[in-house]
């Protein structure tokens, strides 16, 4: 976890690793420039209550896409304690990120917030976190199973 929130929850912006061939199904059909997720159920948006992000320094896989982060993110969010107590204005640890890692037979898609289930109804579920889940889940279910590891060794 990196940190958590309790203010309205913010959406989120995509970055430049959004542009990658090996994800653009992900985007399929949601401009570049749109925000997703600045609604829902929980908080008001997709990116709040417990979060995560990509730290390289913890852990994080090479290889791994940083696809979209929160925005505007708001005062009432903070770091988790392991990352050091408090927070300045625009502290850059504080985030949700929308994360790819494609591993060979595999892949790991995460959005890093808890408040994104909340944002899948609106408008009858026709909107853009409810439309990248589905390009997701149909992309995945089209590549088929992945071989579980012992399956890799024979």
């Amino acid at each position: 976890m990196a940190g958590q929130g309790f203010g309205r929850a913010p959406g989120f912006r995509r970055l430049p690793d959004s542009l990658d061939p090996l994800v653009e199904f992900v985007f399929d059909g949601i401009p570049y420039e749109e925000t997703i997720g600045d609604f829902g159920l929980n908080l008001g948006g997709a990116g709040g209550f417990e979060f995560d992000r990509i730290d390289r320094t913890e852990g994080t896989p090479s290889g791994t896409l940083l696809l979209a982060s929160t925005v505007e993110v708001p005062s009432s969010f903070f770091r988790a304690m392991e990352h050091g107590v408090g927070r300045d204005h625009a502290d850059p640890l504080v985030r949700a990120d929308m994360v790819y890692l494609d591993r060979g037979p595999g892949s790991v898609f995460g959005v890093g917030s808890i408040t994104w289930t909340g944002s899948l109804s609106r408008n009858d579920h026709k909107n853009n976190v409810a439309q990248i889940g589905t390009n997701v889940l149909n992309e995945f279910v089209r590549r088929g199973a992945a071989p579980l590891p012992n399956e890799l060794d024979a």
